[in-house]
């Protein structure tokens, strides 16, 4: 009977329940899906050439598909209460970028 008239804990109130990796992972989406459209733009508009632009697809497919690997992992994690760092990820993401950067300043010049 107690149980039914306490309040909840502010620790329960301040908790998301695991909402964290869902709401990263469709902004990675929604970051994916603008990279996409800004390539075909690209694309029809021809400022640069077609290997570069298939280049670039390939490179937001790879950041779309770890964005999706990296948000089954977080969510197994959560479940099991035990998720550790993924260092590689964060790594890797940065060369993508990097190396995008260096493509698009080449390119550009």
């Amino acid at each position: 009977m107690a149980r039914f008239f306490s309040r909840p804990s502010r620790l329960d109130s301040l908790s998301d329940k695991g909402l964290q990796p869902e709401r990263t992972s469709l902004s990675w989406t929604r970051t994916c899906l603008s990279l996409f459209v800004l390539i075909l733009v690209q694309l029809r508009f021809g400022h640069f050439s077609p290997a570069v632009t298939l280049l670039l697809f390939a490179l937001v497919a790879v950041l779309f598909s770890t964005a999706t690997a990296r948000y089954e992992r977080q969510s197994r994690g959560i479940l099991q209460e035990h998720y550790p760092p993924n260092t590689a990820a964060v790594l890797g993401l940065g060369a993508v970028v990097f190396l995008a950067s260096i493509v698009l300043l080449i390119q550009a010049a």
